[in-house]
C-alpha cells in the first residue's frame, strides 16, 4: 500500500479524522498531485475498518476538490489550485447556495425571524400566484420600468423562466393543439 495516513484521536467520527488525515498529507506534499491512493477496501482493511467509513472518507475529500475518483482506474490526488481568500471552493454541482459567507449571519436572520408576528403565515401553504407582497413590489416594478400599468392581482410569480413559459404555454393552448417550437436546448 502506498499510502497509510496517521489517524488522529478525537471526537470526530473516524471517517471525518480520516479526511482530515489525507488533507493535512495533501497539503503539506506528502501526497503529490496525480498519485493513486489505495483502493478504499484495501485501506480499510489495512487500519481495521469498514469500507463505507473509508468511502465517507475519500468522498469528502473529493467534495472538497483534494482527490478525484475514476471509475475502474480508482481515486488520484487531485491538482491543487490557488484560491485567492483560502475558502473551500464553491461546489456546482448542485444548486444549493454556499453557506460559507453567510454562517455568520444566519442566527441573527433566524432570530429577527422568528420575532415575526407572520411568521406562522409562513408556514401556511402560499397563495399558487405568489406572495402578494412580492406581486405588489413586481407590479409596482413593471409600471416604473415600462410603459404598461400593472397590478398585483394579475401578476404570477414564478419559480423560473421554465414555469412562466409551462404557465404561459397552459393558459393559451388547448389539449390536442399543436405547437411548434425549435430543437430543445436545455
Amino acid at each position: 500500500m502506498t499510502w497509510t495516513p496517521a489517524l488522529t484521536d478525537g471526537p470526530e467520527p473516524i471517517w471525518r479524522r480520516l479526511s482530515l488525515a489525507l488533507e493535512a498529507d495533501v497539503r503539506s506534499g506528502a501526497l503529490a498531485p496525480g498519485e493513486r491512493l489505495p483502493p478504499q477496501r484495501d485501506l480499510a482493511y489495512a487500519l481495521g475498518l469498514g469500507v463505507g467509513t473509508v468511502t465517507r472518507a475519500y468522498a469528502e475529500a473529493e467534495r472538497r476538490g483534494l482527490i478525484e475518483g475514476q471509475v475502474g482506474r480508482g481515486s488520484f490526488v487531485a491538482a491543487q489550485r490557488a484560491r485567492a481568500d483560502g475558502d473551500d471552493a464553491i461546489d456546482l454541482g448542485r444548486n444549493l447556495p454556499p453557506l460559507g459567507p453567510a454562517a455568520a449571519r444566519i442566527a441573527d436572520a433566524f432570530a429577527r425571524l422568528a420575532r415575526r408576528r407572520d411568521v406562522a403565515d409562513l408556514l401556511a401553504y402560499p397563495d399558487p400566484r405568489g406572495a402578494a407582497p412580492h406581486r405588489a413590489a413586481g407590479a409596482r416594478w413593471i409600471t416604473r420600468t415600462s410603459n404598461h400599468e400593472a397590478t398585483a392581482e394579475r401578476l404570477l410569480i414564478t419559480a423560473g423562466a421554465q414555469q412562466a413559459v409551462a404557465v404561459a404555454l397552459m393558459t393559451l393552448c388547448r389539449p390536442g393543439d399543436t405547437l411548434l417550437a425549435e430543437a430543445a436546448t436545455f
